[in-house]
């Protein structure tokens, strides 16, 4: 038989704290006893930026392109709570699993569809936060740089609100450039947060490229922020 491709595991260190393994690789981890705990360094980094749209405890809008275990949906849920929440992704038997053995947050829709179709749909203005999450291939922005996909994301966000796309990069750092040269196209100011040696092109991990009004005045924090070693880059050329 062939074994379940989308799998909920225990995680091999930290008491009850379930890993999301798709394809053999761990995906995302969630603390069930404390959602606002995040494992992950790139979680981690969007939760920074999801801190800053709205003053703390504050409910806000938010919606999640690529929803895998729900993690950050269910951070935004503990720190804000009353918060409303969309998440789609494009994996019908993950979103099963998800639905089954993680089940959504409050005030959380999750829906089957594909992300690029799914952004396009919703009204502009209408979320405080898009935080682009597509699994992929390592290294493979798999369309995230795409200009009418980032275009419309941008759309969606209000004043003061925030896009963070999740790019999972080679050391030669060739897709988290990709996104930010895409977004400084579009005409937004993009600014990278990252392990300092992915940008130094020392070692493979995550980037979070994020874009939205004021961004780049909140570098010092985000970079005192972490987690560490960090590094938190204005701009596309890098």
């Amino acid at each position: 038989m062939t074994p379940p491709r989308v799998t909920l595991e225990a995680h091999a260190v930290f008491d009850g704290v379930t890993s999301l393994v798709v394809d053999g690789a761990d995906q995302s981890h969630l603390d069930r006893g404390d959602p606002a705990t995040l494992h992950d360094d790139y979680a981690r980094r969007i939760g920074h930026l999801v801190d800053g749209v709205a003053a703390r405890g504050e409910p806000i809008d938010a919606v999640h392109l690529g929803a895998g275990g729900l993690t950050l949906a269910h951070y935004v849920a503990a720190t804000r709570p009353g918060s409303r929440q969309l998440a789609v992704d494009i994996d019908a038997e993950l979103v099963d699993l998800v639905v089954r053995e993680l089940p959504p947050p409050p005030g959380t829709s999750l829906e089957v569809g594909d992300a690029f179709a799914f952004v396009d749909a919703l009204p502009a203005a209408s979320a405080d936060v898009v935080i682009v999450d597509l699994y992929v291939g390592h290294g493979d922005a798999l369309g995230a740089a795409d200009p009418a996909f980032l275009a419309s994301a941008m759309r969606v966000i209000r004043p003061g609100g925030v896009v963070a796309v999740n790019v999972g990069d080679e050391p030669d750092g060739a897709a988290m450039r990709a996104v930010a040269r895409t977004l400084a196209t579009i005409g937004h100011e993009p600014v990278t947060l990252a392990p300092t040696s992915l940008v130094a092109g020392r070692s493979d991990g995550n980037a979070v490229i994020a874009a939205g009004t004021g961004l780049s005045e909140r570098v010092t924090r985000l970079l005192a922020l972490g987690p560490h070693p960090a590094s938190v880059i204005v701009g596309a050329e890098f």
